[in-house]
């Protein structure tokens, strides 16, 4: 076809050597660069199709068809075409409506994966390629179906609180302020009460200001001048070793004997009003060392017991020092990329206690 090898998708069997491939390929996917062939294939098709009105969704899933390649795989490539001049601006959005089958498809799989224990936003990254939409567009259904009362709350949304949580935060709230707590201390007291995550009861607090529920919180940290010029000091010495923001925050918040947050919190506004530089060594990339941890400890955790990614993500966090968000983030990069499988996928896999065999699948290079 025009030159494009087209090459089969191949399920793989742990037990089983994969036979090798014409050209001495493995038939390992992983990290496998796009020939100069497939990228003006995928040139020419997108051109086409997007004179055909189709959008990024759409195209990605009829290239997949012709190259072999993921669905996730071929969409990121094509971003990344636009990003380096190579693609035009799709002005396709994709903002058809959903099909009844697609609808009945959200809501059976929307019930199976809430008894699992995933939240809106898990369910739409797990469900896009049997929908066909993208995980934005299918969360946005999944709300509108929520706001139509065609699907119930789900539980698993730690971003909604029960009318019984929203009394005890404003009664816990006010007990607190009167107690000198400012809103850090304060989140992380209810959290704790609440068993939720640090940061949400701070952003309910936020959204209950702003809806006038609770009052202006008149408790502020305050920093003495020998304090902020210590923070000044260190944060530069710091910056020299190699430190990143979340260890300076912790090394100083042991001097000062304030919690790491705060003096993390205090670092980013002196750094907006220009009283200290930025952080060379604040890291944006994963290293291939810290990318080999995540897999390996994801692997090792899920066969722990352990199925929910968020979890996973606070703990392998706590190990690389950075924030849960962001592991959570590469975690589903991978899984996109095949660079890791699923947590339930693993479970239900027999021999998942393995999990030297599971790292020789999913791990290995």
């Amino acid at each position: 076809m025009n030159g494009v090898r087209i090459r089969k998708t191949h399920r793989r069997n742990p037990k089983k050597k994969a036979e090798p491939l014409a050209e001495g390929r493995t038939g390992k996917r992983k990290g496998r660069k796009y020939t100069p062939e497939e990228i003006e294939f995928i040139k020419r098709r997108y051109n086409k199709l997007v004179q055909k009105g189709l959008d990024d969704t759409r195209i990605s899933k009829e290239i997949e068809k012709k190259l072999g390649r993921s669905f996730h795989s071929i969409r990121n490539k094509i971003k990344s075409m636009r990003r380096g001049g190579e693609l035009t601006k799709n002005p396709n959005k994709g903002k058809e409506e959903f099909s009844g089958g697609k609808v009945k498809l959200i809501k059976k799989r929307y019930f199976e994966l809430v008894k699992d224990g995933l939240n809106d936003t898990e369910i739409s990254i797990r469900i896009e390629e049997e929908v066909g939409r993208t995980a934005r567009s299918i969360l946005g259904k999944i709300k509108h179906m929520r706001k139509n009362g065609e699907i119930e709350e789900n539980p698993n949304n730690i971003s909604y609180f029960s009318e019984k949580e929203i009394e005890l935060i404003k009664r816990r709230y006010n007990e607190l302020v009167g107690k000198g707590l400012i809103d850090a201390e304060i989140d992380k007291e209810i959290c704790r009460e609440l068993s939720r995550k640090f940061g949400s009861v701070g952003m309910k607090l936020k959204s209950l200001r702003k809806n006038g529920e609770i009052g202006r919180n008149p408790n502020t940290i305050r920093y003495a001048q020998k304090e902020i010029k210590l923070i000044k000091r260190r944060y530069i010495e710091l910056v020299k070793e190699g430190l990143n923001d979340l260890k300076i925050a912790k090394i100083i918040g042991n001097e000062l004997r304030k919690d790491h947050l705060l003096i993390s919190a205090r670092i980013s506004r002196m750094r907006k009003s220009g009283k200290l530089r930025s952080n060379p060594n604040n890291r944006k990339e994963y290293s291939d060392q810290d990318i080999e941890l995540i897999k390996r400890r994801y692997l090792e955790l899920v066969s722990q017991g352990l199925t929910n990614d968020s979890e996973i993500a606070r703990r392998i966090g706590a190990e690389l020092e950075r924030k849960p968000r962001c592991v959570y983030d590469k975690i589903n990069k991978l899984k996109k990329a095949g660079e890791l499988a699923d947590a339930e996928a693993l479970r239900e896999r027999e021999d998942i206690l393995g999990v030297a065999k599971a790292l020789e699948e999913f791990g290995e290079d």
